[in-house]
């Protein structure tokens, strides 16, 4: 009786895990999706002119600027 219980809590665990790692992974497609179309997006959009010497250049605002 008890291997039966321990055998039920051990499935129940692994189950879990799994669940939680395959959550993990769609959510981590999703975010590698939205980061390559922000990529592609920026590569392929029009060239601007470069910033003046004063402003402050931001990862987020221009990364893969043209």
């Amino acid at each position: 009786m008890t291997a039966l219980i321990l055998g039920a809590v051990v499935f129940a665990v692994l189950f879990a895990s799994f669940s939680a790692l395959g959550v993990w992974q769609v959510q981590r497609l999703a975010w590698k999706q939205e980061l390559i179309r922000q990529v592609d997006a920026r590569i392929h959009a029009a060239p601007v002119a470069a910033p003046p010497p004063d402003q402050t250049i931001t990862r987020q605002a221009d990364q893969y600027r043209r």
